[in-house]
């Protein structure tokens, strides 16, 4: 428990010193972290295997089926009002608030770090000769690189891409046994002690890809699939994104985030703080009951090495997960958005679902978001109260 003290000027010139009791305890220094060393090159091999095997299932959870992949949110419209947007307000003429008191950072949680061996494999069946090796390559490659960057270097994967002949017709049928045997095969003279995951394409061997456990069962080569299945993988086990569309959740449909069923190469801010993946002085805490703050935020897809903020969380009261605003792209334009997580047993889920977006200024819960002022490195947003109606003459 601690005492924050705040000093604050109202739009008439009027100071005001307000003090707050938090029930977050927390180390308010900035750390940054160094610059992280190169992944290992790629290792990219063909290798030719046929061999009967017994048709026994794979050992792999298989946690999700996805949707078709979707280009853009079509709905979506940038920056004028959009459907989603559950109450917009213009921003206020009033006069620009004290400086930042000192800003209170979010409790740090530990990161999903390590070294993986990462096994692109290309299914080559009886009857179909396969995916192009050259399209998974560059896919794994893609994918490592992504994870890497959203880890701030925690989080690396050494790919090693490999083709495998199984003695099987190319059917959903076979597919475990095609997939057991290939898992063997690719793994054969490895080198190191290195945890391994698994992508394998199976070239449109069944309707739909997955991913669970150790492993992502692909039916293509789209860089956004790798990542999305991997994402279901151990150890990110990372859950949906979807969005709230006329008091109705929608799964798949938030385009912030590639476990979406969009095309993008992100998470959210609510995922990569639930994943470890933000520094200590990249998401600030603002708890009810604050007077106005203005943050200075960067887009969330910057480097996490500047002094700017990637986030804002705002604890909520009964138990309900916390909110994050952030500054994602959507369908190419920089916009913010306001995302809650769910699932999982901590305070904060690897699902999230997006409960609004703003170009200017918006409310929710009772909260003010106001774009104050926009640079070249980051955007001013002031948070606070909502103002209360005046009453009716």
């Amino acid at each position: 428990m601690s005492i924050l003290t705040y000093t604050y000027t109202d739009a008439d010139g009027h100071e005001f010193i307000t003090t707050h009791e938090s029930k977050y305890d927390v180390d308010l220094s900035i750390a940054f972290k160094e610059p992280t060393k190169e992944l290992p090159d790629t290792n990219t091999e063909t290798e030719v295997i046929s061999k009967p095997v017994e048709t026994t299932d794979l050992d792999d959870d298989h946690d999700d089926v996805d949707c078709q992949l979707e280009p853009v949110e079509e709905d979506f419209e940038f920056p004028d009002i959009q459907d989603e947007v559950l109450n917009i307000v213009e921003p206020s003429n009033t006069a620009r608030s004290a400086p930042n008191p000192t800003i209170k950072y979010a409790p740090v949680i530990p990161p999903v770090k390590g070294n993986y061996n990462l096994y692109c494999i290309a299914l080559v069946w009886n009857d179909n000769r396969g995916a192009s090796l050259s399209k998974v390559s560059n896919a794994g490659n893609e994918t490592a690189r992504i994870y890497k960057k959203l880890s701030d270097g925690n989080f690396n994967l050494n790919v090693v891409v490999k083709s495998v002949k199984v003695n099987f017709t190319r059917n959903s049928k076979n597919l475990p046994a095609a997939e057991k045997i290939a898992k063997k095969a690719a793994v054969i003279g490895q080198k190191n002690k290195n945890p391994n995951l698994f992508i394998i394409v199976n070239n449109g061997a069944k309707g739909f890809s997955n991913g669970g456990g150790n492993t992502a069962h692909l039916l293509g080569t789209l860089t956004r699939d790798f990542l999305h299945e991997l994402g279901h993988c151990r150890p990110l086990q990372l859950q949906h994104s979807g969005r709230m569309k006329d008091g109705k959740f929608e799964a798949y449909s938030d385009g912030t985030s590639f476990m979406s069923k969009f095309s993008s190469l992100e998470l959210t801010a609510a995922q990569l703080y639930a994943l470890g993946w933000l520094p200590e002085n990249k998401v600030a805490l603002h708890e009810f009951g604050f007077p106005p703050v203005e943050y200075k935020i960067e887009k969330l897809g910057a480097s996490n090495q500047g002094p700017n903020l990637k986030a804002v969380m705002i604890p909520m009261e009964n138990n309900q997960k916390p909110l994050f605003l952030s500054m994602p792209k959507i369908n190419g334009e920089d916009a913010f958005a306001l995302h809650q997580p769910y699932g999982g047993k901590g305070a904060v889920g690897t699902g999230t679902k997006r409960l609004l977006v703003f170009g200017k200024a918006a409310t929710y819960a009772g909260l003010t978001f106001e774009k104050i002022e926009e640079t070249k490195d980051y955007t001013v947003v002031r948070i606070g109260p909502t103002a209360p109606k005046p009453p009716t003459p």
